[in-house]
Parts: C-alpha cells; structure tokens; sequence
C-alpha cells in the first residue's frame, strides 16, 4: 500500500485515508444520536408578535380618537374635543415610556418623546378650558 496519494491528501498536507490509520472512530449502535428539536418561540419573536398586536391597538386607538375630536369639534363640543386631544396625546407618551424598542409614533430618543408628548398634551388640557369660549362655524 505504501505512500499516499494526492487525492488522499488533507488540506494541510497530511495524509488522510484507509492507508493512514487516522479514521474517526464511529459511535457505537448503543449511543445515543440527539435530533435537532424545533426551535422554542424565542423572546425575540414573541416581543415582535406583541409589538404587532400593541402597534395595530394604538393605531386604531389613535385613528378612532381623531374621529371622535373630529365629532365632537363638529357638533359644537370643543371642549370636550380638546380635551380628549390632549389626553390622547399624553397617553401616546406614557405608552411611549412603557413600549419596549421604537413605535410607529415615535422618533429616535425615548425620554424626549415622553417628554415631548406628556408636555403637549398637558399645555393643550391647560389651555383647553379657554377653547369653550371660541365660536365654532
């Protein structure tokens, strides 16, 4: 049998091969061969999943309360209309704080975004009794 041949070579250079004697032993028909699993629902995704579901609730949340600031401006409740506008706008930045990684009504900088929208939201419900005494139409 003799030298080894260049097909038989290792990328090192070693020979490799029946004529080397540096096979791997085979596992036993007694050992145990552990099959891959289906991977478990990591935190990753299901923080995705959530993130989905809060993001569709404020969005409708947010449209149904433009509707209603819009009804009530029409049917002569301004100040009700502003007053759930500046409420809907803090609540919008206490779910800011509390929502894990970057929303759809958000910018890059968490705290300022809370500050932002808390701060709105409570100049327009400080302002808001005055909006009673504007005419509407």
């Amino acid at each position: 049998m003799g030298e080894a041949k260049n097909a038989d070579l290792h990328p090192s250079g070693e020979p490799s091969g029946p004529q080397t004697g540096k096979f791997k032993p085979v596992a036993p028909e007694s050992a145990t061969i552990v099959q891959p699993r289906v991977p478990a629902p990591t935190d990753e995704r299901i923080s995705r999943k959530a993130s989905l579901y809060f993001g569709l609730v404020t969005a409708i949340g947010a449209t149904a309360g433009v509707l209603v600031v819009l009804l009530f401006a029409i049917f002569d409740h301004p100040y009700r209309a502003v007053v759930l506008l500046g409420s809907g706008t803090a609540l919008m930045g206490v779910l800011r704080g509390i929502w894990p990684g970057r929303p759809w009504f958000a910018s890059r900088k968490k705290a300022l975004d809370v500050i932002a929208y808390v701060l709105a939201g409570a100049i327009i419900l400080y302002l808001a009794p005055w909006t009673a005494t504007m005419p509407v139409g």
